[in-house]
């Protein structure tokens, strides 16, 4: 599954996005990435783009995989935004999934069906951003 993602030049907003199918081991590679990457800032803000997954093979039962990962996170503060931009079906309803799971407790997520009424939630309309990463791969 492709996943790449592009960090905002203050280092406060990352914008992901994913095509093909998505697993938990893709989600937490990519959370590991962040927190490896310098660009990052604590406090962080972003925006993971699903809208281009066929599907997505996490089961409720491995969230708690993924929310222990982020967690661990040193980047994550306690005012992280999470916005999941999703389509319809399936994808989406994983999404909510996710997003009743984890808010506000582990993470102030909330699931949007465009970009831009993602970003506007963020607070991160016209930032500028780095060029996309390479793929990660879980």
């Amino acid at each position: 599954m492709p996943l790449r993602y592009q960090v905002s030049t203050d280092g406060f907003y990352v914008r992901a996005t994913c095509y093909g199918i998505l697993t938990s081991e893709d989600v937490i590679a990519y959370i590991q990435k962040l927190m490896e990457d310098d660009r990052v800032k604590p406090g962080f803000r972003q925006l993971f783009d699903v809208s281009g997954v066929e599907d997505a093979m996490i089961a409720p039962d491995q969230y708690k995989s993924v929310t222990d990962v982020v967690l661990g996170n040193p980047k994550k503060g306690k005012n992280n935004m999470l916005a999941i931009v999703a389509g319809t079906g399936k994808v989406y309803l994983k999404a909510r999934q996710y997003e009743v799971a984890t808010s506000p407790h582990i993470e102030n997520a909330i699931v949007f069906n465009s970009i831009r009424t993602a970003e506007i939630w963020l607070g991160v309309t016209d930032l500028e951003l780095s060029p996309l990463s390479e793929p990660i791969a879980g």
